[in-house]
């Protein structure tokens, strides 16, 4: 009895083994790609326009930008400009679309139309909120993290703010904080 018992564990073990190394066809069919549109709307500055293709989850490649597409920029129905082409140097930054002429204003409402030889046509809407002031603002619980290296310092904060939204609708925000970092010497006894 413990014979065949153990000839059935090792049957096992051999039978899973083998299925282990071979790759298995999943019965997916691979969607269809698409227009991946990412602009940002910032106000007095020029509008940048990325476009991309997706890709399926089961790739390991990155999406592919698209320097063949046609972007325009509109305004309450009006024509304002079609984006040009802008590839950055070294191939670290993707390329993008950008504006020439028109510097973006708040609470206009814009339209981007995006065109590309084998996709369906993109067009999105935006507006740039009015500014909002901000009525708190405050630094908590800085605290330097230990076990760094020798060379870098880093540290843990905390960051309160507070700003009145507007009733007239749904806004949303993009907040940057920036810090400035200056560093002091004490040389015999001096601060430098």
């Amino acid at each position: 009895m413990k014979h065949r018992l153990w000839g059935i564990c090792i049957l096992a073990v051999l039978g899973l083994g083998t299925t282990c190394e071979r790759p298995v066809d999943l019965p997916f069919d691979r969607p269809v790609s698409n227009l991946v549109v990412v602009s940002n709307f910032t106000r007095e500055k020029q509008l940048e326009v990325r476009v991309s293709s997706s890709r399926s989850i089961l790739e390991a490649s990155i999406g592919e930008y698209l320097p063949d597409a046609r972007v325009e920029l509109f305004s309450g129905g009006t024509f304002m400009e079609r984006l040009e082409l802008v590839i950055p140097p070294g191939g670290r930054i993707p390329p993008y679309y950008q504006t020439r002429n028109v510097a973006l204003e708040a609470g206009t409402v814009y339209q981007i139309r995006v065109d590309v030889t084998g996709f369906n046509p993109v067009t999105a809407s935006s507006k740039i909120p009015e500014p909002v002031p901000i009525q708190l603002f405050q630094v908590n619980d800085a605290k330097l993290v230990l076990d760094q290296s020798p060379v870098l310092q880093r540290y843990s904060y905390r960051v309160r703010f507070n700003f009145e939204d507007p009733q007239d609708g749904d806004d949303y925000y993009h907040l940057n904080f920036y810090q400035q970092v200056k560093e002091y010497f004490n040389r015999e006894g001096d601060t430098i």
